[in-house]
């Protein structure tokens, strides 16, 4: 049982369909989280940016889609991580904004 209080739905392991290289089984906690990444304009050779579509304030970047998509997942569990330490509520929240243009809905894994 996690000592992280929330109201987020946490992911079963059985139901989790891994992959066949590359993978450590996790213990504990594992959240599914709703990431929003957007992708430069062709022409533009800036960072692909992602952020948590449910929980303010986790952002990251990376130089492709993978390299994003790890880092908002470190991001998330530092964020937890901080949450766990204090003793607080982590702070979901439903995104209801539009999409901006070269965005996209991602779901990530995260350990928290």
């Amino acid at each position: 049982m996690s000592d992280i209080r929330t109201s987020r739905k946490q992911a079963d392991l059985a139901t989790i369909e891994l992959p066949q290289a590359d993978w450590k089984r996790l213990s504990g906690t594992v959240y599914r989280c709703k990431v929003i990444i957007v992708f430069p304009p062709e022409e533009d050779t800036a960072l692909i940016s992602v952020y948590a579509a449910d929980l303010p304030g986790v952002a990251s970047q990376g130089k492709t889609e993978e390299e994003a998509l790890k880092n908002i997942v470190e991001a998330f569990e530092g964020v937890l991580s901080a949450y766990k330490a204090v003793g607080e509520t982590i702070p979901w929240q439903e995104h209801r904004g539009r999409l901006e243009p070269g965005a996209q809905i991602r779901w990530v894994f995260v350990h928290g």
